[in-house]
């Protein structure tokens, strides 16, 4: 999402395994428990299991049954695949391989916080890079996260009238209370294919975002850290998406020595009506981004402004929706009281034999 810092603007996004475990009636297939090998498939009382791979174990992981009937609004077939734990598919050129880490927000009472941090707004580097840069018009609150029946993680933003009895907002017209989480310093990435399943929050002002930031924010500072944004949504335009990279042009400190490049991509449909896909495919000295699995932007350090390609070290995953009161990135409030982003899951997968996981 874009951030301003001073004069200067910043656009942001952020992606990730570990399911909720829990138990069915006896004799049923109990999430979490041993399998045979990746890509083995179980239907047990109507449910799928797929066989992943745990921090070096292989375990039954409950799936989304996409094969039930959806809705005829609902999305191609390419943006609810059917065996996340098996398929190969492509993508573009770039052959996507095997899941190597998943958070399918199966339901249970908070997020996983082996693996999540919901943040309060704070500009440490600590805080999940800094949270509430752009002048932007939320509290954050951890409680605004959540995970519902159906089996999404749900961001819940209201306008309120009232200052909370906690946390601060640090732009202006501090009217809304709103939910960011992140992996940062539990479960960070190096390359592959990381893929969100997201229904974008509707009414103008609304300002989602799936992005990432380098492991090393906290050391060398931002935008020497590099950033990646994976999707971010317009509020006030609803069927268009933007995704950016963000990188130093000389590696001293913020602002002035910040670039970015973007994409702002028109998807044909209201993103907030359903559910959509938005991907990166990230190899060495290579990022490219993706809407519904259709490639949008491809950059590399010979399309960049700068000498400096911060990209090839660990990044760590954010999601949040942020609020602009007036003419900011999402447009300016028109008056709703509240709205939900939703986020299916976030995946990981290989590509073209890249991709790595590690836990803190």
């Amino acid at each position: 999402m874009i951030i301003k810092r001073g004069t200067f603007v910043l656009i942001t996004f952020s992606a990730i395994l570990c399911a909720s475990f829990f138990q069915q009636a006896s004799g049923a297939v109990i999430s979490g428990t041993s399998c045979p090998s990746i890509g083995k498939v179980k239907i047990d009382s109507g449910k799928r299991y797929f066989c992943v791979s745990r921090n070096n174990s292989l375990v039954w992981n409950k799936g989304i049954n996409w094969a039930a009937p959806k809705p005829a609004s609902s999305p191609a077939p390419t943006n609810a695949p059917s065996s996340p734990a098996a398929e190969i598919f492509k993508i573009n050129d770039r052959n996507v391989g095997a899941l190597i880490w998943a958070d399918e927000f199966n339901p249970a009472p908070a997020l996983d916080s082996k693996i999540w941090t919901a943040r309060y707004c704070g500009h440490s580097a600590s805080n999940g890079g800094g949270t509430c840069h752009s002048n932007e018009s939320q509290y954050y609150l951890p409680e605004a996260v959540s995970l519902d029946k159906l089996g999404n993680a749900a961001i819940t933003t209201k306008y309120i009238t009232t200052k909370p009895s906690v946390g601060s907002c640090l732009g202006d017209k501090c009217a809304f209370t709103s939910g960011r989480f992140d992996t940062q310093e539990k479960v960070t990435f190096l390359y592959g294919y990381i893929e969100a399943r997201m229904k974008m929050p509707v009414g103008s002002g609304n300002w989602p975002a799936f992005w990432m930031l380098g492991s090393n924010i906290s050391s060398i500072g931002w935008p020497n850290s590099g950033e990646i944004d994976i999707a971010e949504g317009f509020g006030n335009a609803k069927t268009r998406a933007s995704s950016a990279i963000h990188y130093s042009t000389n590696g001293a400190g913020c602002c002035d020595n910040h670039l970015y490049d973007y994409i702002n991509y028109d998807i044909g449909q209201d993103y907030s009506a359903d559910f959509h896909t938005y991907g990166l495919a990230w190899l060495p000295n290579e990022i490219s981004f993706y809407v519904d699995r259709k490639l949008t932007l491809r950059t590399s350090p010979s399309t960049i402004r700068s000498k400096l390609w911060p990209f090839n070290a660990p990044n760590f995953l954010i999601l949040n929706n942020a609020v602009t009161y007036g003419n900011g990135f999402g447009g300016a409030w028109n008056g709703w009281q509240s709205s939900e982003m939703l986020i299916d899951y976030v995946r990981h997968y290989e590509l073209d034999g890249q991709g790595k996981v590690f836990r803190n």
